[in-house]
């Protein structure tokens, strides 16, 4: 709850930052392109770190999705980077061309908070769950201002 709270209570802070509506446009593209590349980075195998028995195999299955987030992530950057003048036009949005080349690292971080968060689930650490939820949810506003 506190960190939709915060999140709220942040938003006019960053509709008025980015007042020329285009570079608000600009900043939810970016991060609905990232939105689908995290989702899909781990390859859904994140799923997977709750069911194993064993602490040991869950692990395994943690490396293979950081293995797998590293190489989505290496794979978006090699695309979205090399043709990010490209997709600017496809997108009719210029602009996102300067921003494309963190979408790796956006990626790399998000989808590696996804496979902290299912494995202290497994773990039952509810309460360092929920700090780090609250951080993320701050830090994402505060780098969007700063980003500003």
């Amino acid at each position: 709850m506190l960190a939709q709270v915060v999140g709220i209570l942040l938003i006019p802070v960053v509709t008025r930052i980015y007042s020329p509506p285009e570079y608000f446009g600009v900043a939810q593209l970016f991060l609905s392109i990232a939105a689908v590349l995290v989702v899909i980075s781990s390859l859904s195998y994140h799923y997977v770190i709750m069911l194993p028995e064993k602490d040991e195999d869950s692990m395994n299955v943690s490396v293979l999705c950081i293995v797998c987030i590293l190489g989505t992530s290496a794979a978006a950057g090699a695309v979205f980077i090399g043709f990010s003048d490209w997709l600017g036009a496809v997108f009719e949005t210029p602009m996102i061309a300067d921003y494309l080349i963190w979408l790796p690292v956006f990626i790399t971080f998000n989808s590696l908070f996804v496979i902290l968060n299912r494995w202290l689930s497994r773990k039952a650490r509810y309460g360092v769950l929920s700090k780090g939820i609250v951080v993320n949810s701050v830090s994402t506003r505060v780098l969007q201002i700063g980003g500003g």
